[in-house]
């Protein structure tokens, strides 16, 4: 039910997802903290990787490589759509947690009129995937990269503490986080022009 103002397109890995990680497989060092090697890594991002669902209507609305253009202004090449990932960590109940991070580039967020001052140039959406002992997701979190729109999608083991209501910013957590079936992948869409995360499911890959 949700506006469509162009296509929607899928960015991302196609393939279904292997079968997860074991953390407790991985290695910690000292203070507890996981150390995964190269290959788990990959094996780890592979198995949680989501499916970027866009309303294209314009080439702000492609992601692609950043990179400066001649007259110094940061923009993105939409014919190389690229989803960059790094690793970081959390400390939850007094355990560190493994987290993947997947980060997108847009060229812009459009400008909406001349009183807009969240548009402008280069736009960018982060996912991350906040991982339990045992590899499985406690917590899906998404923001875009200038720090604004910070969403948490708790897994069934979370739930919000009711003080946090009186807090002066609630944290927002729209909806819980989707179970995944045989095969599924997390869909993560996305609106045209602000890049606004809508809706998080589950779906096959290859269906629209």
């Amino acid at each position: 039910d949700l506006p469509v103002r162009g296509e929607l397109r899928r960015f991302g890995l196609g393939a279904a997802p292997p079968a997860p990680v074991n953390l407790t497989d991985i290695p910690r060092d000292a203070l507890g903290i996981p150390e995964p090697a190269p290959v788990q890594i990959e094996a780890l991002f592979t198995a949680h990787a989501p499916l970027w669902e866009i309303d294209v209507a314009t080439d702000a609305d492609r992601p692609g490589a950043p990179y400066w253009r001649t007259d110094g202004v940061p923009t993105v090449n939409p014919a190389e759509p690229s989803v960059y990932r790094y690793v970081s960590y959390a400390r939850w109940q007094s355990e560190p947690l493994l987290q993947l991070n997947y980060l997108i580039w847009f060229a812009a967020r459009p400008r909406t009129g001349a009183f807009d001052l969240l548009g402008g140039p280069l736009d960018g959406v982060l996912w991350r995937v906040t991982l339990n002992r045992s590899g499985q997701a406690l917590l899906y979190d998404g923001i875009h990269a200038c720090g604004c729109y910070h969403q948490l999608f708790p897994s069934p083991a979370l739930r919000l503490r009711p003080e946090t209501a009186q807090w002066a910013e609630p944290p927002l957590a729209p909806q819980p986080a989707p179970d995944l079936g045989p095969g599924e992948r997390l869909i993560l869409r996305l609106s045209s022009g602000s890049h606004a995360l809508q809706r998080v499911y589950a779906d096959q890959p290859g269906t629209a």
